[in-house]
Parts: C-alpha cells; sequence; structure tokens
C-alpha cells in the first residue's frame, strides 16, 4: 500500500505493473482509505515518465475514471499506445493539501505483438522481400516473434481471392519439390495470452523451365511446323532447335517455331528445342516426327508382277496358236506398252 504522512490516508493497487497491447484498454484500480473530513478530498490520477508528473484530463476522451463502490476508484485508459507507457498513481485532492505523494505507482507498459517473417533455404536464414526459388527446389518459411509475452503458437495461411487456406501450425513450413502452383502470398499468425496478430505477407515466387513440342505424324510432301512452348518464370529469351543425331545434334535454327516444306523420309527422327531465359537454359523432351511415305514399292511390285504374267501368257499364246494374225501380236504389244507408261508415271 501507500500511505500519506498522516496513516489514516493510504492507497492500495491490485499490482504493482501491467503489460497491455497497443489499441486495447486496460482498468487500473485503486483501493484507499481517508480521514473524515469536509468537504470529502477529490481523487485524481497522475502520471509520470521521466520524473516528471501530470495530471490526466478528464477531457481526454481516452481516459475515464469512475468509481463503482466505496473506497475504490479505476482508471481507464482506452486505445491505448506506446506513449501511454508510464507510471499512474491515485492521489486525493483536499483544500489544503495534496495527499499520498509517494513514488509508488502501477507501472504501465504499452507494447506491439510484433512478428517477422523470414525465409530460410538449404539451412540459410535471410530476410527476403521476394524469395524466388525454381521448381522443384525446397524451401522452409520461418516465422519469428519479439512477442512479449511470448508467442504460445504460430499458424501459417497462404493469400487466395475468395477466403485464406490455412496451412500446418508451427513456427517453420516447408514445401518440398516446389511448383508453379506454390506461388503466391504467404503470413504467419502468432497467438500468445494477449491474442493474435498477423505478420506482413511475404511472396514466394517459384520459377520454372518446362517446355513442350507440339508434332506428330506427316506424309511426305506436305509441310510441318514444330512449335516450342514455355511457361518459363522469366520468360524465355530465346528459343534454338535441335535434331538427335549419333554423333553429335544438329542445331538446325532459332526461333520458337521450325518449319519444313515438302518434307521426305530423312527428315524423320527425334527433334528438341532449348529454350534460353536469365536463369540459364533448359532442353525440351524429344519429340518423334514421323514422315510417313506414300508406298510405291508395293505398286511398282505389282504392275512388274502383272507385266510378267502378261508376257508369259503372249509367249504361251504364240507356241500354240502359231496361226495368230499380226494384229494379235499387236494388240499384245500395246498392252505391255500402256503398262511400262503405267509404271514410269508412278514412279515419277
Amino acid at each position: 500500500g501507500v500511505y500519506g504522512k498522516d496513516s489514516c490516508w493510504s492507497v492500495t493497487y491490485v499490482t504493482q505493473s501491467i503489460c497491455a497491447l497497443i489499441g486495447s484498454s486496460v482498468d487500473i484500480h485503486g483501493y484507499y482509505t481517508f480521514p473524515d473530513q469536509q468537504p470529502t478530498p477529490q481523487p485524481a490520477w497522475y502520471a509520470r515518465l521521466h520524473l516528471q508528473v501530470k495530471e490526466l484530463s478528464h477531457a481526454d476522451d481516452r481516459v475515464e475514471v469512475f468509481s463503482h463502490r466505496a473506497n475504490v476508484n479505476t482508471l481507464r485508459l482506452k486505445h491505448l499506445t506506446e506513449s501511454d507507457s508510464a507510471e499512474y498513481l491515485l492521489r486525493f485532492k483536499a483544500p489544503y493539501m495534496i495527499q499520498t505523494d509517494s513514488s509508488a505507482g502501477v507501472s504501465l507498459s504499452v507494447t506491439a505483438l510484433k512478428t517477422l517473417m523470414r525465409v530460410s533455404h538449404t539451412g540459410l536464414k535471410v530476410n527476403v522481400d521476394s524469395p524466388a526459388r525454381v521448381e522443384g527446389d525446397s524451401v522452409t518459411l520461418t516465422c519469428s516473434s519479439e512477442a512479449n509475452p511470448p508467442v504460445l503458437t504460430y499458424s501459417w495461411f497462404k493469400q487466395r481471392a475468395a477466403a485464406d487456406t490455412l496451412l500446418p501450425t508451427g513456427q517453420n513450413y516447408s514445401i518440398s519439390n516446389i511448383s508453379s502452383q506454390h506461388s503466391g502470398l504467404y503470413y504467419c499468425t502468432a497467438h500468445n495470452q494477449l491474442g493474435q496478430h498477423n505478420s506482413t505477407t511475404t511472396l514466394l515466387d517459384v520459377l520454372c523451365r518446362s517446355l513442350m513440342v507440339s508434332s506428330g505424324e506427316r506424309v511426305e510432301g506436305d509441310s510441318v511446323t514444330l512449335t516450342c512452348s514455355s511457361e518459363a518464370n522469366p520468360p524465355v529469351l530465346t528459343y534454338s532447335w535441335f535434331k538427335q543425331r549419333a554423333a553429335a545434334d544438329t542445331l538446325l535454327a532459332t526461333g520458337q517455331n521450325y518449319s519444313i516444306s515438302s518434307i521426305s523420309s530423312q527428315h524423320s527422327g527425334l527433334y528438341y528445342c532449348t529454350a534460353h531465359n536469365q536463369l540459364g537454359q533448359h532442353n525440351s523432351t524429344t519429340t518423334l516426327l514421323d514422315v510417313l511415305c506414300r508406298c510405291r514399292e508395293l505398286s511398282v511390285m505389282l504392275v512388274m508382277l502383272l507385266l510378267w504374267f502378261s508376257t508369259r501368257r503372249g509367249s504361251a499364246a504364240v507356241s500354240r496358236r502359231s496361226e495368230e494374225t499380226s494384229t494379235n501380236v499387236s494388240l499384245n504389244e500395246g498392252l505391255n506398252r500402256s503398262l511400262q507408261l503405267f509404271l514410269m508415271g508412278l514412279m515419277s
């Protein structure tokens, strides 16, 4: 308790120190006694900071003084700020003096629940505003706090347009084999005895290197265009085209598209593209260009078989019918000539 020069005056506080969050409210209770006298002494609350004592003003909307029962006076401070951190004292004003002029009071400390987000990668913890990782890597988000009282639990969230997604709890949140789907804004929430507080969001930017080549079957004589598409982040700067060969791959051309006009069976094979961006280069998987021929060999064999059969038939007819006229011989020669012309047409 706090006593004045006369032992009949006293002020007692429930606690000697209070810790509160910025923006909250706090009640400070003072229990008092004083001798019967007229007029009745009036209670007044004071704030002491750096040896300077200032009476609190009832005109301040954030200050409220009231008494709900006898010998108890309460100071309520609302919408606390860090500047409210001070020592608060209850005193009484009498016409002839201010009693309970003592050094004892209630110490109020106003603090914020601060959270900091850091990103750790391969065991190295760094403060990064926009951490960038390449797909396939692993990443760990770490939430650290300077809160007082200490943090009891941490929660992780990913920010989304509809509603934020709750992720696992704990001070660390790890993702293995990340992909572009993991890109986005993340934040943590720290909980302690006074409540909870969110960290600022941090961007996880996943850089991807995926490539895709479109191709398929083509018939000789057609035209074909191979297209290399990429979802790379950062964007692709240049594309290069190669054909796979046993000795060494052949550089064909640069550009997103590679076109071949009037293709033949020589163009059949495995093709791939290479994309170059700020991170380096990455090859696509190979794709097969299969050029289908028009099967002339089968047609040639069929015509040669028909020609051979026709010649055999003509020879047999001559041996059996020597009496046939020159008109029939001319007809057989005409048939052979027609077949030869058809054969030449197919082979041209």
